[in-house]
């Protein structure tokens, strides 16, 4: 797919841009300097008497200026943390999910009105059948044309943690392979159309077999595989639950229906995302996140327009420092991968690099509600630039120490808010390439000011 690279910036910003573009014809790439302003002092009686010309600039360190370590780790959490179900077959081409489920929470007595119309318990009811009730996210759904949902009873002790489309348990030193991969010889249980334009939801029937197979908790195989049978879908489903009707032993004629919900739930899919990608890889479902170490350089020699305007070397100091961004470019990875809603990414200090992956984390950087991208910038809108706020990040490496008067970590790590927050994940530009990510600095010098 072609990409496009362009840098997104605010109105002010390009006037500034424009104004200054003439008077820096060869200065070198990756500086761009504005225009120096006089500060009024509102109680002089003559502005003259002290003066402070204060200059502006826009400094754009490439990444091999300012990174000095850089990683993609992946496997943070699990599918069965996700609270969501995925079924896909031949997704864009390759990818295959299936959703696991057990039910349980089931009432081992129900209040019944025998003859006389007394209200008595009856723990000894028969199951007739159930229906399995699925409740889709239609806006995460493909095609947009119906397609046909399965369910099969599994025959294999799975665990939720651990299950993958080729084990079936792979925990404290056991690995047990389904019989034939993506939970395989599983028992049909039925089928049913799910049409996103006319309902979100999806009933299954199920016998009282099944039924009484999937109150018995003792059961390790228990559970229900569900699939969708047609090739190019991919849907996935806030909830899952089973509906049981019983009939009570004290009153024959009646029909009383309860509700399982899922007491466990995870996916699993076919293949996995390349563990070692072309660039920064942000969430997903395990999720990814992309490390970086900093050192900005302490000062300056260049480009000749800078050190004509405010002389060289230049110290990059923490005081000097208005705003620091980091700034990414969108890509397109993997297309089954392509995140479909927005995705909040977090920026966070590694605070003991050494303990990576488990090293706690500092503070968000960008918001606790992360700063939101939007699902198409990985897609048809990728090579646009994205600017992630990290002043204080910076201010502190440049200082040495922290506004707590603690050592300043280096360190970041580039994730999602939550892990796991969406199948998908955010895919940037790494070193490199004209898309690579660049530290954008806004630096305000100003002159000595001596008073007699």
């Amino acid at each position: 797919m072609a990409k496009k690279h362009k840098r997104s910036r605010s109105l002010e910003d390009e006037i500034v841009r424009k104004a200054t573009n003439a008077a820096l014809a060869g200065a070198g790439a990756g500086l761009v300097l504005f225009a120096g302003c006089q500060d009024l002092v509102p109680t002089a009686t003559d502005t003259g008497l002290i003066p402070i010309n204060p200059i502006t600039v826009e400094v754009l360190l490439d990444f091999e200026e300012f990174v000095t370590d850089f990683d993609v780790i992946g496997g943070f959490g699990s599918p069965a943390d996700l609270g969501r179900g995925l079924v896909a077959r031949g997704y864009r081409g390759t990818l295959d999910a299936r959703t696991l489920v057990r039910f349980g929470n089931f009432q081992r007595s129900i209040s019944v009105e025998d003859s006389l119309g007394v209200t008595r318990l009856d723990s000894t009811f028969t199951a007739l059948g159930g229906q399995i009730v699925i409740v889709f996210d239609s806006t995460d759904a493909a095609p947009d044309l119906p397609v046909t949902l399965t369910a099969a009873a599994t025959n294999t002790p799975w665990d939720r943690e651990t299950a993958t489309w080729d084990l079936a348990v792979d925990s404290f030193g056991v690995s047990t392979p389904w019989p034939i991969p993506g939970a395989g010889l599983s028992t049909p249980l039925g089928s049913a159309l799910f049409d996103r334009s006319v309902s979100d939801t999806v009933v299954i029937a199920v016998d009282s077999a099944t039924v009484a197979a999937w109150t018995d908790s003792t059961n390790l195989a228990r559970g229900v595989m569900i699939d969708v049978a047609d090739t190019g879908a991919r849907l996935e489903f806030r909830s899952v639950s089973l509906n049981i009707d019983v009939r009570p032993s004290i009153n024959l004629d009646t029909i009383v229906s309860l509700t399982g919900g899922a007491s466990e739930r995870t996916f699993i899919f076919q293949p996995s995302p390349d563990p070692d990608p072309p660039g920064l890889r942000v969430g997903g479902t395990p999720a990814w996140r992309t490390i970086m170490t900093f050192a900005v350089p302490e000062t300056l020699t260049g480009p000749p327009a800078l050190c004509a305007l405010v002389g060289c070397p230049l110290a990059i100091t923490a005081e000097r420092i208005n705003q620091a961004e980091l700034v990414l470019t969108t890509s397109f990875d993997e297309p089954a991968f392509v995140p479909l809603s927005t995705v909040l990414v977090d920026i966070r200090s590694v605070l003991v690099p050494e303990l990576l992956p488990k090293s706690p984390l500092g503070e968000s950087m960008v918001g606790a509600l992360g700063q939101a991208v939007a699902p198409e910038l990985f897609d048809t809108e990728t090579g646009t630039t994205v600017s992630f706020p990290m002043t204080f990040f910076i201010q502190d490496l440049m200082r040495g120490v922290t506004r707590f008067d603690e050592p300043a970590p280096t360190t970041i790590s580039i994730m999602t808010t939550f892990e796991p927050l969406l199948v998908g994940f955010a895919s940037f530009e790494g070193p490199g390439g004209p898309g690579a990510p660049i530290l954008r600095l806004i630096l305000t010098i100003s002159e000595s000011v001596q008073i007699p």
